[in-house]
């Protein structure tokens, strides 16, 4: 994983007024932790704060949670769909996708539900042990990801200490029902994440320090004066997946013993 600073090279200190911060990547490892408690961060939840980059193993768990076996199933069906269209499409694509499948037809107050309950057990058990301490040390916190932030923000906030959670909105009729569909300016991907990010934004001067993963970040990092260079994620999402499944599984052997 590589964070975007306004930095100068490995320095601690903030940048003056009027200098050109350098431009580049820096592993998180090698960041000072000191005085930050009046500086800002930006960080992608998925592959940055959390060490699995993929969505998929999370809106399964929703599903599954507010919607049962069927609708878990249909997204374990459609599962190489989405990785098709992450990998040779684009993340936005691949994310409509599942947000369709996902959330169409349920109620925005069970989502919210499962978002409050169910996914803070699994988000804290992917948590990065690098990324973790860089972002809490920092005085204001901003998250921003292409996920949706009804799914993302109960966490983000009560266990991140998010001051602020920018994701993409998902629709809803007047009844409250999700349509599967997503609101303007829709999936918060390359530079819609950078306008999304410009919008929220209330200081003055740039963002201290953003944290990312993949090419898809460079659009908001370089907010953060970054160079757009390609990184790793330190986790394939893989993992992950498998130990979700295998929960699932679990709960659904659990159910039948009941019956």
């Amino acid at each position: 994983m590589f964070m975007a600073r306004s930095l100068s090279r490995r320095r601690c200190s903030s940048t003056a007024a009027g200098d050109v911060p350098a431009r580049k990547f820096t592993d998180v490892e090698g960041c000072c932790l000191d005085a930050r408690e009046e500086q800002t961060v930006v960080s992608e939840i998925f592959g940055s704060l959390l060490r699995g980059r993929s969505t998929l193993p999370y809106f399964m768990l929703v599903a599954f949670e507010a919607c049962g076996i069927c609708r878990f199933a249909l997204l374990l069906l459609f599962s190489p769909v989405y990785y098709f269209l992450n990998s040779c499409v684009s993340e936005s694509s691949a994310t409509r996708m599942l947000i369709f499948l996902t959330f169409a037809g349920l109620k925005v107050r069970k989502i919210e539900s499962v978002a409050r309950a169910i996914l803070p057990k699994f988000f804290s058990e992917d948590v990065h042990p690098v990324a973790w301490p860089l972002f809490s040390s920092f005085g204001k916190r901003y998250v921003l990801t292409s996920a949706p932030r009804i799914m993302v923000e109960s966490f983000a906030r009560d266990f991140l200490g998010a001051d602020t959670v920018i994701g993409t909105e998902i629709q809803a009729t007047k009844s409250g029902i999700a349509t599967g569909f997503v609101k303007f300016p829709g999936v918060l991907a390359r530079v819609v994440k950078r306008n999304a990010l410009k919008a929220a934004w209330k200081g003055s001067n740039a963002p201290d320090v953003g944290v990312g993963v993949c090419k898809n970040d460079f659009s908001f990092l370089s907010l953060c004066k970054v160079h757009d260079r390609p990184c790793c994620s330190p986790a394939t999402g893989r993992s992950v997946l498998r130990a979700l499944i295998r929960s699932l599984l679990q709960e659904v052997a659990a159910l039948e013993l009941q019956n």
